[in-house]
């Protein structure tokens, strides 16, 4: 246990732990470092009634990065707070000012334009509780543009590409990505018939085409993927939103698998009469 005392007051305590590498090998240097981690005892420190706004703004200002991280998980001036998420040098005390700021624009533009994978990923965590709580109009759409359509981390662009409203940029990502989550995360936002029939039909992810294939309304386009698409799970899907008798007789008859045609005759028998 480590304690903040004063007097004989208890001002915060938390715990400690040491972590050593398990093994080493040729590779490792003579002398081996511990990685201690600790309970954020400054965090709990700062929020005594005894500190006012204006030494927490001090402390955010102090040469030392620990006690920068400490006040900016106190701090709730937003002037403040964005200019330790723009500015500071050290990651992690930007992510701690990141998750203090309200404003959801200055987040945006943070998760676009920040330098650290992290500290884009903690502002586009704090976008996505905004969006839960109904206020993800506030966001900016050309940021989120941006980070889903040039992030080069495939995380950060599928969580941005899932706060999209914008039709025309969700079919560039559902075209353009070469990572099938990315993609898959962009489809489950399109809306136009279109584009999804192009993605249901030529995806090479069956997890994308099965998607795009289960939004579909057209009936000839379902008919083209339930003949010609290769993935089981794929044609089983489409099997249950056919309408066309002669389509589903035809799978009946011709498809490959036998769960396939089994399914296209118990849907005969339930619908399209």
């Amino acid at each position: 246990i480590i304690r903040l005392e004063q007097g004989n007051r208890t001002l915060a305590e938390g715990s400690w732990m040491t972590s050593f590498p398990g093994s080493i090998d040729s590779s490792t240097p003579e002398f081996i470092g511990a990685e201690v981690t600790g309970e954020h005892l400054l965090t709990r420190l700062l929020q005594s009634s005894i500190f006012s706004a204006g030494d927490l703004i001090e402390l955010a200002r102090s040469p030392i990065p620990e006690l920068r991280i400490s006040a900016a998980a106190n701090l709730s001036d937003q002037n403040e707070l964005t200019k330790l998420a723009v500015d500071d040098n050290v990651s992690l005390v930007r992510q701690a000012a990141v998750r203090r700021i309200t404003d959801q624009n200055v987040l945006a533009k943070i998760a676009a334009g920040d330098k650290d994978t992290e500290v884009r990923k903690v502002a586009l965590e704090c976008l996505s509780f905004a969006k839960k709580a109904g206020v993800e109009n506030l966001a900016d759409q050309a940021q989120l543009a941006r980070i889903a359509t040039e992030d080069p981390n495939a995380s950060l662009r599928q969580s941005a590409t899932g706060k999209l409203t914008d039709q025309a940029v969700l079919a560039k990502v559902a075209s353009d990505d070469h990572d099938w989550q990315v993609r898959l995360a962009a489809v489950r936002g399109i809306t136009d018939q279109v584009v999804l029939a192009r993605i249901a039909t030529t995806d090479s992810s069956a997890q994308v085409r099965w998607a795009a294939s289960d939004k579909l309304t057209d009936q000839s386009v379902l008919a083209k993927v339930v003949v010609e698409d290769q993935d089981l799970l794929v044609r089983l899907n489409v099997v249950q939103k056919l309408t066309d008798r002669t389509v589903l007789s035809k799978v009946a008859v011709e498809d490959v698998d036998k769960r396939v045609r089994d399914a296209a005759v118990k849907r005969l028998g339930t619908c399209c009469h």
